[in-house]
């Protein structure tokens, strides 16, 4: 009965708030049922961690306005819990559902090396080395 994040299919980086519905008897393996419905099994502690309510300034993922999801900034936290974002364009959602949230969990280093846009307007990626983290409105990096 836990409340918790499951990582859905044990794949990519997508974080989604669910219930644990049953476990083996030695804990080493989890069934979780999302709060859309969805049922993962055979989730180990690898791909569980405990729910943590979001605060003004997480960076998400949010699917506003359709299926897709883009990074945004979580602005604002209604009374109502409903929950306003600003996408790395500058445009703003409102009153947003839980639902149409998740968590973007990718912590860079310094030296890590990854795959990115220059300056994000170029359709290519490049190979690069992260050289500075940036905690900014867009979770950003500096790379070379």
């Amino acid at each position: 009965g836990d409340i918790v994040d499951g990582q859905y299919r044990r794949a990519n980086n997508e974080w989604y708030k669910g219930t644990i519905i049953s476990s083996r008897p030695d804990d080493t393996m989890h069934t979780i049922r999302y709060d859309d419905g969805d049922i993962d099994n055979g989730m180990t502690q690898l791909h569980i961690r405990p729910f943590q309510n979001h605060q003004v300034g997480d960076i998400v993922e949010a699917a506003g306005r359709g299926d897709t999801f883009y990074t945004a900034k979580i602005t604002r936290i209604r009374k109502n819990k409903k929950i306003d974002v600003m996408y790395q364009n500058g445009v703003m959602d409102y009153s947003l559902e839980e639902s149409q949230l998740r968590r973007f969990d990718v912590h860079y280093k310094v030296g890590d090396v990854v795959k990115a846009r220059f300056r994000g307007r170029s359709h290519e990626w490049f190979w690069a080395t992260i050289t500075k983290v940036l905690y900014d409105t867009n979770g950003t990096d500096t790379i070379k």
